[in-house]
């Protein structure tokens, strides 16, 4: 782990020497959404009738942005359940199940499972068993619906019930007939060797998906990224710094990378934790001519993931990777 904080220091360092530094800002966990504040207010002025019916009347890839931005505000947990208790909408188990969830994994942090206290796992499983409970509820009052299923997938993935129980989750995300990059996503990283599965499995499962939903074909990108992230948790420096220069790897990421025609007019907010993902990967392979088209078109809509996995500073490295491609600063 310690070569990927090691990367972004060195890549600062090439880039600027001690000269101006980038510039930096938080994550816009909203990605810019026109809604976002409003649906705060509604949150914090407790009038759960006009949240609920601002939210449904959003597009699936709408509802995965301002649920995860939402319930990472600093909010009081009692406030979820509050809403609960006066409301009988699926909407209201849904952000109380998805607010325990991000903070099962807050408890829990982003270390390797030997660097968690007792008494935090013991907390982060208690949370997770919480949140499994009200985002089942929600799925069985309301099947159909993609979100419940696609928030299932971390929540199984920290409870560790095994890659079965991840494909089968994701198979009835499919089955809503609802395209969603994000449960793919928490698909992928969760059948890694990281969790649950192995480098194979997760690379398995992105060439199946993609290949059904050619849209989400960036799950491929994914599945490199994590199966990179793992060779370095497990001090393979070597390996890990040259995954990229693999030609099996090369070739998947530029078939994909080229196969994504419409990524530039596309108007989804998927398309941004695509763009993420790519550019992370583009950026491993010093291939400068993807990364640049990939850093234009994803403009301001920088995601955590996978830029965390090596830096506390997204925007910092984002900006620094803008600038060695000429491009300005967002």
């Amino acid at each position: 782990m310690n070569w990927l904080r090691r990367l972004a220091g060195r890549f600062y360092y090439r880039h600027y020497g001690l000269g101006e530094l980038p510039e930096d800002r938080e994550v816009d966990l909203s990605l810019g959404h026109p809604s976002a504040n409003l649906l705060l207010e509604h949150i914090k002025a407790r009038r759960w009738t006009e949240c609920e019916s601002l939210f449904l009347a959003l597009r699936p890839d709408e509802r995965y942005v301002l649920l995860g931005y939402c319930v990472q505000q600093p909010f009081p947990r009692e406030l979820f359940d509050e809403w609960m208790s006066d409301s009988s909408s699926f909407v209201a188990g849904l952000f109380r199940g998805t607010a325990m969830t991000f903070a099962a994994w807050d408890v829990r942090g982003g270390g390797r499972g030997r660097e968690v206290s007792d008494e935090n796992q013991t907390q982060f499983t208690a949370m997770l068993e919480t949140a499994w409970d009200n985002l089942m509820a929600v799925h069985k009052a309301v099947p159909d619906e993609v979100e419940p299923l696609a928030r299932l997938i971390p929540v199984a993935m920290g409870l560790e019930t095994g890659a079965d129980d991840i494909r089968e989750i994701m198979a009835r995300c499919v089955n809503t007939g609802v395209p969603h990059l994000g449960a793919a996503l928490y698909a992928t990283e969760a059948l890694s060797e990281k969790w649950l599965g192995s480098a194979g499995e997760a690379l398995e499962f992105a060439y199946a998906h993609a290949e059904e939903h050619p849209r989400d074909r960036a799950v491929i990108a994914c599945a490199h990224a994590e199966n990179c992230l793992w060779l370095a948790m497990q001090d393979r420096d070597n390996d890990a710094r040259q995954y990229f220069s693999r030609p099996d790897v090369q070739r998947d990421l530029r078939e994909c990378w080229g196969r994504e025609v419409d990524i530039a007019g596309r108007t989804d907010y998927f398309r941004f934790h695509a763009l993420n993902y790519y550019a992370w990967c583009l950026l491993g392979m010093d291939e400068d001519t993807m990364l640049r088209e990939a850093l234009d078109y994803m403009g301001t809509g920088i995601v955590p993931k996978p830029w965390t996995y090596a830096t506390d500073k997204p925007v910092f490295f984002v900006n620094t990777a803008r600038r060695h491609m000429k491009l300005p600063s967002i």
